[in-house]
């Protein structure tokens, strides 16, 4: 064999090293799309997450509390309800306390209840109850049970606690707002 022997065999592999290359640059393409679409994946979720899920739900926040029921402090509501009544809450076979507030008209109400089920412990077992007449399945099951009027929902907070907030259809844009400043003692 001589030097020139290498040299030879090297330009007779070229077109294997050019389908090798090839090959490569497929696999570092088909990386970069995966990473690609987990990459936006990921912030879809995270940003289709209700946000007063990533609230801590189980200690008293520092803010004052605009009015507690059963151990649940709810620390917003909108301007315009008036004072606090105090109502037997009642859904499907559960019985709680609840506290309604309405507005002058009569036309926007809001309650928060609180129930303490012992066989509830998670967003499957809310939809089990069959509370709500159009229930929008949750993503994850930590989720909330939403209508899908957006007028009510209901979350367990904590093990043991399961609390609804329900709003008349002209109060339906402050479901949320209502939702995250709720806290359990």
């Amino acid at each position: 064999m001589s030097r020139n022997e290498p040299l030879v065999m090297a330009e007779d592999a070229a077109p294997y090293e050019a389908r090798r290359g090839r090959g490569r640059t497929k696999l570092i393409v088909l990386l970069a799309s995966l990473v690609a679409v987990v990459a936006v994946a990921s912030a879809f979720a995270v940003s289709s997450r209700p946000a007063f899920l990533d609230a801590d739900t189980t200690t008293v926040a520092a803010e004052k509390a605009v009015a507690t029921v059963d151990g649940v402090e709810v620390q917003f509501l909108p301007e315009y309800v008036g004072k606090a009544e105090a109502v037997t809450a009642k859904a499907g076979d559960l019985r709680g306390k609840g506290l309604r507030w309405r507005d002058k008209e009569g036309s926007r109400t809001v309650q928060v209840s609180v129930f303490h089920p012992r066989k509830v412990n998670n967003s499957n077992d809310i939809l089990a109850l069959n509370l709500m007449k159009a229930p929008v399945e949750p993503k994850k099951d930590g989720d909330p049970v939403v209508s899908q009027d957006g007028t009510d929902m209901l979350w367990m907070p904590k093990k043991g606690v399961l609390v609804r907030v329900t709003v008349s259809e002209l109060a339906a844009d402050d479901l949320e707002a209502i939702a995250k400043g709720v806290r359990v003692k």
